[in-house]
């Protein structure tokens, strides 16, 4: 018995050693298989910021390594549509924190889950950008699908009203992608809580030529802009007044409460001020526009 006391305290060593090894070496071992997630992790975070950049800014379609690049991802494939979507909080300041680029992305992830539609999104210029695309047609034989930005409408509405969207209009191909992202830009410009996902192909034609052109105009305004603009608000009104009511003087008077003299005698003092006459149309659609751009 005495012998046998020895042989069991060399065998609870041995116990504690293979234990303490063992605990070892997988500590060692999950080191290095986190680092080495973390170093692929990294890999594929640089190599789709590579293509995102490559497909934004636009790219030469005969540098062969940008095609293996993209043939590589599959944005070379045919009968393909794509659109972009820019994604910010209603605050913008929250897309400071890191955090909250990487939850609006998990959320656009699980508003398009279960649909075929591809993602790829980052964290750019203090928006999410997604460039989104899938199948225009099944093969040539067959009838295209609805419109993409059409059919992501709802599903961006689902981000809830803590975000706002501008979305772009469909186009064929990546080349494309440079425009779409502008398209995006502006449609976001016009987004709101009341109307948080805003798509570019349903903005008003008057609305987007005074968004592109407010800058042109108030660097080199018409000479009577700024006196109009400056001038009783009520002449403005009466010129917004005639044109809903298709330049009919008594019933913009009516529409505004006043007698339609009241609204001839505006007519004339806004004739003082720009030497041009809210009756007719080309003149009126011009001080509307003037104004517009100048107040925008």
């Amino acid at each position: 018995m005495a012998a046998g006391v020895p042989t069991q305290q060399a065998v609870a060593a041995v116990a504690d050693f293979s234990i303490e090894y063992t605990n070892t070496i997988s500590t060692i071992a999950a080191a290095a298989y986190v680092a080495r997630i973390r170093v692929l992790a990294e890999a594929e975070g640089d190599q789709r910021t590579e293509l995102m950049n490559t497909l934004l800014s636009g790219y030469d379609e005969s540098d062969g390594r940008v095609a293996k690049l993209l043939k590589r991802a599959g944005y070379l494939e045919q009968r393909q549509t794509y659109c972009i979507a820019l994604i910010q909080p209603v605050k913008a300041a929250e897309m400071e924190q890191p955090d909250r680029a990487r939850r609006i992305i998990a959320a656009l992830t699980d508003a398009l889950a279960g649909t075929t539609v591809r993602i790829l999104a980052g964290a750019r210029n203090a928006a999410v950008t997604a460039i989104l695309s899938d199948r225009r047609r099944l093969s040539g034989w067959t009838a295209p699908q609805e419109g993409l930005s059409t059919r992501l409408h709802e599903r961006l509405l689902s981000l809830g009203p803590a975000v706002i969207t501008g979305l772009s209009a469909d186009h064929p191909s990546t080349s494309y992608l440079p425009r779409a992202l502008s398209e995006a830009a502006t449609a976001l410009d016009f987004a709101s809580i009341t109307n948080r996902v805003m798509a570019f192909a349903s903005l008003p034609v008057r609305a987007l030529l005074v968004h592109r052109g407010a800058d042109a105009v108030r660097a080199t305004p018409p000479p009577w802009a700024e006196a109009l603009a400056q001038a009783d608000r009520s002449l403005i009104a009466t010129l917004r007044a005639i044109a809903a009511a298709d330049l009919n003087i008594q019933q913009a008077a009516r529409q505004l409460g006043k007698h339609p003299n009241t609204l001839y005698a505006r007519l004339t003092r806004i004739r003082e001020i720009t030497g041009r006459d809210g009756q007719r149309y080309d003149d009126l659609t011009e001080l509307l526009l003037a104004v517009d751009c100048w107040q925008m």
